[in-house]
């Protein structure tokens, strides 16, 4: 047969026992082919990439280590991810030398105190006062980010001596998920894991000892600062810190020593060493019972901080309230017997006298300001020419009363270092008023009031305080609303302003009734106020004479000794200001101040500005020409606004307060009658229609709106008891008593204003023709 197969023709004659084996193998090979193409297909699409697998050329035993490592990029390479950890400028301090690394960690730790932790610590706790609280809390807020940042080296370094040890690592061929993994060569791995071993894990043991030195330093503090904390915090649950605990003390026969000194009698007699024990406790005086003693018999006060005048004799020195009756003798004012509530008023010249006589003990330089009568009433007046920026009246925090406003919610520690230095200073409060004036109970009013009703009562506060109360008016001379009685009321002669006294006055009854009176009010142990008067009297000179400021977050209400004295204006020449930090209540010229002008401070804080009706409510005066005040119209039965507001502008420019005069008298009153027609003008807003239009038949209709308005402000003044002229000579006169002469000048201020609206509307609808 000639037909032979393929195969024959093409692999001529092997022997016969060789092809069957060969057939053999064959068969082997395509079963194994077959299993694996089945392997193949059942398993992941993720492939490993392996140098030495089966199914690819061996590489050369000379292959360089770069070139095994070819499929990872190179960023993503161990080793190169260890040389860029080297080369970052954060990340580079792990590896430094312990001095250098040292070093940075503590100018990271100070760089924060200074720049973030210490500032935010100081808005709690006072560094003179509580320099251990304060040290603590800035410490613990920079180990805080100190810890943080040693935290991120430590994971960085972390991270990459892992990769350096793996046998197998995790890389990325482009930004797409096609993540794979490089199992490395075996002179590869050598390599990583000498790196791992000889220089990322010494900087880790470094960075681990780093962050267990931290957490303990900061646990340590943590635990120290809430332990101060809750050693300071008072039975209300708020935090007054090391500051509102007296200082150890002495209590000996003729006074309190705080230093180690145990002669008191040097102190009061040498003022050198007076001055060292003052520096030893922060300028509080060795000889606290002495110090008022001492002045009134003429003696040189020194303390650390700043040296006190000399006074000239004033009385012989005596034991508790006879050197104070004394000074008060000396100061022509005989107060320090005064019943509550009633502390003599000086009447005339004895005004400069009391001040003469406390001034020195209480300010730093007493010879800048003097009260005197002006024509504000009793003010401060600059005895000399004065440049603006000068502070000319400073009172120290512990010679004023300092109450928190709301203690639960911002604090009381300044408040409560104040009271500290206070009572050190002027003597012990009782037990109950002194945890009162701090507390949550009743508001800051209610807690000033009730320390000035122990101080007038009789029982404590020295002889500065007798002084004090000298100068502060009585109750009957008070014309704040609230101190109008029943039968008084008529003189205001307006039914909102008798309606407000009448309020104001109910008020300060249930006041005297729940808290003051020694017959059921909350406070009746202490004995404040037996009387209804005695509560009426602290009320209105807390209403009428407290300042309010911050110290950080805490807000105080205070009443400060001669500061009191400062009269308001719209346009004041000072400012005041409570300094934390140095301890003083300032006022400070905002101008320059020649001789014999008055100092003068605005009372209204942040509040743009107060009609008459609410001055008068507070503080019991009234401003002329107050363009906060405003005429009660009512608007008429279904009438439209109509009211040209060209045409009422028009009409005021045409209305002239009085002749042209060319004084200062004259101007002011010129601009008084202005800042009137611009309270009318507001007052007339309801009525002023938005267009206008050109209609005859609207031009009479506003006409008769006008008129009746006009009519309105007439029906007011008619129904007073007496006329403008009247209530202006009786002012002119100036024989009125201070709260008559007040509803007069109340109720006369109001008339210029319905005259002033009067007359503008009347102008403006004869306008119309």
């Amino acid at each position: 047969m000639r037909a032979l197969t393929r195969g024959a023709q093409r692999c001529p004659g092997p022997a016969p026992a060789a092809t069957a084996a060969t057939a053999a193998a064959a068969a082997r090979h395509g079963a194994a082919a077959a299993a694996a193409a089945r392997r193949r297909s059942a398993a992941p699409r993720r492939r490993v990439v392996a140098a030495a697998a089966a199914d690819r050329p061996q590489q050369p035993a000379t292959a360089s280590l770069e070139e095994l490592e070819v499929a990872v990029p190179e960023e993503q390479r161990p080793v190169n991810e260890l040389a860029a950890l080297r080369a970052a400028p954060f990340m580079a301090w792990a590896a430094l030398p312990l001095g250098a690394f040292t070093s940075r960690l503590g100018g990271v730790f100070a760089g924060c105190t200074l720049l973030l932790s210490a500032p935010i610590a100081q808005q709690t706790f006072a560094p003179d006062r509580q320099p251990l609280e304060f040290v603590l809390s800035a410490a613990t807020g920079s180990l805080v980010v100190t810890g943080v940042l040693m935290l991120r080296l430590y994971l960085g370094w972390s991270y990459v001596g892992g990769r350096l040890r793996d046998a197998a690592i995790p890389y990325e061929e482009s930004g797409w998920y096609d993540g794979q993994t490089f199992v490395k060569p075996r002179a590869v791995l050598a390599r990583d894991r000498l790196l791992a071993a000889y220089e990322v894990k010494p900087v880790l043991a470094v960075l681990r000892r780093t962050l267990l030195g931290l957490a303990g330093t900061l646990l340590a503090c943590s635990l120290l600062l809430g332990g101060l904390i809750r050693a300071g915090t008072d039975a209300d649950g708020v935090y007054v810190g090391s500051a509102a605990r007296p200082m150890p003390r002495q209590v000996t026969a003729d006074g309190v020593l705080y230093g180690r000194r145990g002669d008191l009698s040097q102190l009061a007699g040498d003022d050198e060493l007076a001055a060292e024990e003052a520096e030893a406790q922060k300028g509080v005086p060795g000889y606290c019972g002495d110090r008022l003693l001492r002045a009134y018999a003429g003696g040189s006060i020194k303390l650390a901080r700043r040296p006190r005048a000399s006074r000239p004799p004033a009385a012989a020195a005596a034991p508790g309230g006879a050197a104070a009756a004394a000074a008060a003798a000396a100061a022509g004012g005989a107060a320090a017997a005064a019943p509550t509530g009633a502390a003599a008023a000086p009447p005339g010249d004895d005004v400069r006298a009391a001040w003469d006589a406390l001034a020195p003990l209480l300010l730093h330089e007493p010879g800048l300001v003097v009260a005197e009568r002006t024509p504000l009433g009793r003010g401060l007046v600059a005895a000399r020419p004065l440049a603006a920026g000068r502070a000319v009246l400073s009172v120290d925090a512990f010679n004023l009363l300092a109450v928190p406003d709301e203690p639960g919610r911002t604090g009381k520690a300044f408040s409560a270092a104040a009271l500290a230095d206070w009572q050190a200073l002027h003597g012990e409060l009782p037990p109950a008023l002194s945890s009162y004036v701090l507390s949550s109970r009743g508001t800051w009013f209610t807690r000033l009031a009730a320390w000035l009703l122990w101080l007038a009562s009789g029982d404590g506060g020295g002889g500065v305080w007798r002084l004090y109360l000298a100068l502060l008016p009585r109750e009957r001379d008070m014309g704040c609303l609230m101190n109008f009685a029943p039968e008084e009321r008529h003189e205001l002669q307006f039914a909102d302003l008798q309606a407000l006294a009448e309020s104001e006055r109910a008020a300060i009854r249930g006041l005297h009734d729940a808290v003051f009176s020694t017959k059921g009010g909350e406070l009746a142990g202490l004995d404040l106020a037996r009387r209804f008067e005695d509560t009426l009297w602290a009320a209105c000179m807390v209403n009428s004479r407290c300042f309010a400021d911050a110290a950080g977050r805490e807000v105080l209400s205070l009443v400060v000794p001669c500061a009191d004295m400062a009269n308001h204006s719209a346009a004041p020449n000072a400012e005041y200001r409570l300094d934390p930090g140095s301890g003083t209540f300032s006022l400070t010229l905002t101008r320059d101040l020649p001789a014999g002008a008055e100092v003068l401070i605005s009372y209204l804080g942040t509040q743009p500005s107060k009609s008459n009706a609410e001055l008068m409510k507070d503080y019991g005066f009234v401003l002329r020409g107050n363009a906060a005040d405003a005429v009660a119209l009512r608007p008429a039965g279904g009438i439209e606004p109509l009211l040209s507001a060209a045409g009422l502008v028009q009409a005021a420019a045409a209305c002239p307060a009085a002749a042209p005069g060319g004084s200062a008298a004259d101007a002011e009153a010129e601009a008084a009658h202005r800042r009137r027609q611009q309270a009318a003008l507001k007052s007339l807003q309801p009525f002023v229609a938005l267009g206008e239009p050109r209609d005859p038949a609207r031009a009479a209709r506003e006409r008769e709106l006008a008129a009746a308005l006009a009519q309105q402000c007439q029906e007011q003044l008619d129904s007073c008891a007496t006329a403008l002229a009247h209530d202006e000579q009786l002012l002119a006169a100036g024989a009125l008593a201070p709260r008559l002469e007040a509803a007069v000048a109340a109720r006369a201020e109001r008339k210029r204003l319905l005259t002033a609206a009067r007359e503008l509307l009347q102008r403006h609808a004869a306008g119309l023709g």
